[in-house]
């Protein structure tokens, strides 16, 4: 016979494995459930609705597609066609150093757009002042 205090010792290990299961099941559902939704959603319209991506939410597909995500499945996780994730590659640079530039966390988590100011030299003598 196992003592008591082992019994609950092993008794916690099998329930946290357990609770890791069901959680990796979750998220698979949850993955999958808004997969199908946004198919959904894409094949009932005629023209696909213009839908704005944080500049976070970019950086985080740029780095899906380093870990070998195909494009598809990133276009449809965000609800964007398949070409706008390619652009998002092409442009991975010049996104990274626009983010950078924004040292406020503020400003980086509110950002849709990549629109470079007139007078980029005055703008960077702002933000230091500013700063």
């Amino acid at each position: 016979m196992i003592p008591i205090q082992l019994q609950g010792v092993e008794r916690n290990v099998i329930l946290d494995e357990r609770r890791n299961h069901l959680n990796h099941c979750l998220l698979s559902v949850v993955s999958d459930v808004l997969r199908v939704e946004n198919l959904f959603k894409m094949v009932n319209c005629e023209k696909r609705k213009l839908v704005e991506v944080l500049m976070e939410l970019r950086l985080d597909a740029l780095k899906r597609t380093d870990k070998d995500k195909s494009l598809k499945s990133i276009a449809l996780s965000f609800s964007v066609g398949g070409s706008t994730v390619s652009d998002w590659k092409k442009k991975r640079k010049e996104l990274e150093s626009f983010c950078s530039k924004l040292v406020i966390k503020g400003a980086f988590e509110s950002r849709f757009t990549l629109k470079k100011p007139k007078l980029e030299k005055l703008d960077d003598r702002l933000l230091l002042w500013f700063n």
